[in-house]
């Protein structure tokens, strides 16, 4: 789904989608496909009203994706369970800016993190890799 939004002339705006999704099955991904470089920050929550993916249109990464858990999720994001319903997008512009941005959200999309996943409480933090 693309979604296209345009800020106005205002000081201040908050920008909200309302996504219904149903039979979630992996994860659902937030691909930041032309924005503005700003410190804007977007947010996706699930039906709940939880924070699941929280970035701005300035961060490096452009892919966000939130799954049942830790592996299955980017940074920037919280895994959980993924409720059919009402997702909200929002975007917020703090600060006075005219401009356009796409934004693409997709679900169940295979993203193949599971090999860079490092699991912290399971390093060995006695080993030396650098002198």
């Amino acid at each position: 789904m693309i979604l296209n939004g345009v800020f106005t002339e205002k000081e201040c705006e908050v920008l909200t989608f309302n996504l219904n999704f149903r039979n979630i099955k992996t994860n659902i991904i937030l691909f930041l496909k032309s924005c503005p470089d700003e410190h804007f920050p977007v947010t996706l929550k699930d039906p709940n009203g939880n924070i699941r993916i929280l970035t701005t249109f300035k961060a490096k990464e452009k892919i966000f994706y939130s799954g049942k858990s830790f592996e299955c999720s980017s940074n920037g994001s919280l895994p959980g369970e993924l409720i059919d319903g009402i997702w909200k997008l929002e975007v917020t512009k703090p600060y006075a800016f005219k401009g356009m941005f796409v934004l693409e959200i997709l679900k169940d999309v295979d993203m193949n993190n599971y090999s860079d996943f490092m699991d912290i409480s399971k390093f060995d933090y006695e080993k030396e890799f650098s002198k």
